[in-house]
């Protein structure tokens, strides 16, 4: 979209014990050699990421529930291993902000869920930081085709679009098994 084209996509599947930190930690970092692989291939300059602060609280739902919401995931060790493989190739990762992200990417690209969403964060970090354009979302027109009789004069914003299909309950997430149809 927008005059770029998407080269290749990948979704990574973790089948680990969440209760094994050392596994997780060693899978996350298996996945952080093949993006660097990727990166490579592909003679990349930079990469962005999510810029997520998720604080632990408590849920009042039990410990297991609190364990598996509460940021579990060793995202920290991840980010600093991928900057690690990056910088010594001379790139530059650069954080998102991560806002309606997945809203967005979800009703533009035709991919997965979380394909749709890194999309969209590519596009913001590469308009934004890169070529300095003030453009952090994308023009809602874009998705004018798809959602035109959504979109009418009263809708000016992406907040106020995502607030329409929310109270609407409509589904905009595109799951594993229908991305993996495109």
């Amino acid at each position: 979209k927008n005059g770029k084209e998407i080269l290749e996509t990948r979704h990574f599947v973790l089948n680990i014990d969440k209760n094994n930190h050392s596994k997780i930690r060693h899978e996350i970092f298996e996945v952080s050699k093949k993006i660097e692989k990727l990166f490579l291939k592909w003679n990349c300059r930079y990469i962005f990421v999510e810029d997520l602060t998720i604080k632990s609280k408590e849920h009042g739902k039990g410990r297991k529930f609190n364990k598996m919401v509460n940021n579990q995931w060793v995202r920290k060790d991840f980010i600093e291993n991928l900057e690690k493989r990056i910088n010594i190739y001379g790139g530059k990762m650069f954080k998102v902000n991560p806002a309606y992200s997945s809203f967005i990417g979800n009703l533009i690209y035709d991919y997965s869920d979380p394909i749709n969403a890194s999309i969209e964060i590519g596009r913001r970090g590469y308009e934004v930081i890169i070529l300095k354009n003030k453009r952090f979302y994308p023009e809602i027109n874009s998705v004018k085709d798809r959602w035109k009789e959504y979109l009418t004069e009263n809708i000016g914003s992406w907040k106020e679009f995502f607030k329409l299909i929310k109270n609407l309950g409509m589904r905009y997430r595109v799951s594993l098994a229908e991305g993996f149809k495109v």
